[in-house]
């Protein structure tokens, strides 16, 4: 209990106030939660000025990061299985480890679809015109990545290959990268830090901010509603594709010699490339989903 000083008659008591020892902050989930409340900012920013609802745009965005958490972190939880699940040994531990987001973060490829499943998911029930809000939270959705790539880099996963280049980075022991290269046998166990690496978490936020910049200048250009959100599906997927070169934390698939995002970057441009057929051969004009958008408010 606190202790009360100079309790005297007519006196009010001082009390001492107890110390904080600590107040633990995670870099991975902080970076994320600052990376949703910027994307979120642009967005509505953006919405009011194209004359689209920003409290829609608050809901989207709420739903997108829900559904992305839960896809981002089922990915992860079924590709690092024997890590998570390593010093578990009843069904309440497992459960625990599922879901403790500080041991372990998310497959962004993962969140990605999760969050699309929740967007479109959201554009259904409320009959909301899905690609022109994509056209318009494209920007955002890459914002929203670059500032969860540096969690990534605070946290240790997603690392690179062994890099003799001067920006090579080292990651300390208990770092997601120390421990997996130390049960691959690439480490020892007493190593003070892992051998330079790639940084390939800073790759890929320069990649995103720069996916966001073309994505944003792009869209006052777009011909036809959704072209902007096939465009940056596109260039993400092929943009990640040749990232994961470098990277070392996937390992191949399906013998393939390709990991399972790179895979799934080959399902990306080739669903962006359809999007973007169909909406030459069927698309509207932005201008009249504008004025769709407008009547239906």
């Amino acid at each position: 209990p606190p202790t009360v000083l100079g309790a005297r008659p007519g006196v009010p008591p001082i009390v001492e106030p107890i110390p904080i020892t600590s107040l633990p902050i995670f870099g991975y989930g902080t970076f994320v939660l600052i990376g949703f409340l910027v994307a979120k900012w642009v967005g509505e920013r953006r919405a009011e000025r194209a004359g689209y609802d920003p409290l829609v745009v608050f809901d989207l965005t709420f739903w997108t990061l829900v559904c992305g958490v839960l896809g981002g972190r089922a990915f992860y939880v079924v590709q690092y299985a024997d890590v998570i699940f390593a010093r578990t040994q009843t069904l309440g531990e497992q459960v625990f480890s599922a879901i403790n987001l500080s041991n372990g973060g998310l497959v962004l490829i993962g969140a990605m679809l999760g969050g699309a499943a929740g967007f479109f998911g959201y554009c259904r029930s409320q009959r909301i015109p899905a690609f022109a809000y994509l056209d318009l939270l494209t920007p955002s959705i890459f914002i929203g990545v670059a500032f969860g790539r540096i969690g990534c880099l605070m946290y240790g996963c997603c690392f690179g290959d062994p890099c003799s280049q001067p920006w090579g980075i080292c990651f300390p022991p208990e770092s997601a990268a120390f421990e997996t290269l130390s049960k691959r046998g690439y480490l020892m166990k007493q190593a003070a830090a892992t051998m330079p690496v790639h940084p390939t978490q800073i790759y890929s936020s320069l990649n995103a901010a720069l996916l966001a910049f073309v994505t944003y200048a792009y869209y006052p250009y777009r011909s036809r509603v959704g072209e902007v959100f096939a465009l940056g599906m596109i260039l993400y997927a092929l943009t990640r594709f040749f990232i994961e070169y470098v990277r070392a934390d996937e390992l191949g698939q399906l013998n393939t010699g390709l990991t399972i995002s790179q895979l799934l970057c080959l399902v990306m441009a080739a669903g962006g490339m359809l999007i973007a057929w169909r909406l030459r051969v069927a698309g509207e004009s932005p201008t009249a989903s504008e004025a769709n958008q407008s009547t239906s408010r």
